[in-house]
C-alpha cells in the first residue's frame, strides 16, 4: 500500500496503492542510461490510455472488466523505449507506482521526462472516465505537489500545445497535450484538468 519516493515506500492517505513489493510485475524496465533523474521534479504531466473525447464521468464503481491498469503496464514492458509514466490509476482508482518518483526518469512526455512525474489515468475505449479516478487523481497530485514544494498551479485553459522552452521550466500540474500535440485535447481532456480549477488552484493559460 504504497509509492516509492527516494528508495522510500510511503503511504498516501485515504488512496488504494500498489507497488513492485506487492507484485513485481509492476516494476517498469530500464534502458541502460537516462534512467537517473538530475535534481528534483518540478511538475506532474497527466495523462490518459486512450486520449478518447468525447469525455464522460460515471459515478458508480467501475466493474472489473474495465480495470486494465496491467494491460497497459505489460504493453510497456515489451516497448523497445522504455515507455511508462511513474503511476498509474486504474478504473476503479487503485494507484499503481512503477517506478521511484524522486529518483527515476519515465519515458512518458518527450521533452520534459527528466523534470516531469507522469501520471496516466485508464480511459474506456468510449471516454468514459470514473469519477473515483478524478478524486485520486486530484488527491495524488496534491500531495505531490506538497511532497516535492511544486506549486499548485494548473495549465488551464488548454490553448495548444506550447513550446519546450516554456514547458521545461512549467512548475505545476499540467496535461501530455500541453506539451505535444501528438495524442490532442483529450490527453489528458478537460474533465481531469478542470477538477484542479474547481479546487481554486492558481491557473496559467
Amino acid at each position: 500500500m504504497s509509492i516509492f519516493i527516494d528508495g522510500e515506500a510511503v503511504a498516501l492517505p485515504n488512496v488504494k496503492s500498489l507497488s513492485w513489493l506487492d507484485d513485481p510485475k509492476l516494476r517498469l524496465s530500464f534502458p541502460n542510461d537516462g534512467t537517473k533523474r538530475q535534481g528534483r521534479p518540478q511538475c506532474i504531466i497527466l495523462h490518459t490510455t486512450t486520449g478518447d473525447m468525447p469525455q464522460h464521468v460515471v459515478e458508480s464503481t467501475a466493474p472489473a472488466e474495465h480495470c486494465t491498469a496491467r494491460r497497459t503496464v505489460a504493453y510497456w514492458a515489451k516497448s523497445p523505449r522504455h515507455a511508462g509514466a511513474h503511476l498509474i490509476i486504474d478504473a476503479d482508482g487503485t494507484l499503481l507506482c512503477l517506478a521511484d518518483l524522486g529518483r527515476e526518469v519515465t519515458y512518458h512526455c518527450s521533452g520534459v521526462n527528466g523534470v516531469s512525474i507522469g501520471i496516466e489515468v485508464v480511459q474506456q475505449p468510449d471516454g468514459t472516465l470514473y469519477a473515483e479516478q478524478l478524486r485520486v487523481c486530484f488527491a495524488v497530485c496534491a500531495w505531490l505537489c506538497d511532497r516535492f514544494s511544486i506549486p499548485q498551479v494548473v495549465a488551464w485553459p488548454y490553448t495548444g500545445a506550447r513550446s519546450l522552452d516554456v514547458m521545461r521550466h512549467f512548475r505545476g500540474v499540467a496535461g501530455h497535450r500541453d506539451v505535444s500535440s501528438n495524442r490532442g485535447r483529450g490527453d489528458p481532456g478537460d474533465l481531469i484538468m478542470r477538477r484542479f480549477v474547481d479546487a481554486a488552484w492558481a491557473t496559467v493559460g
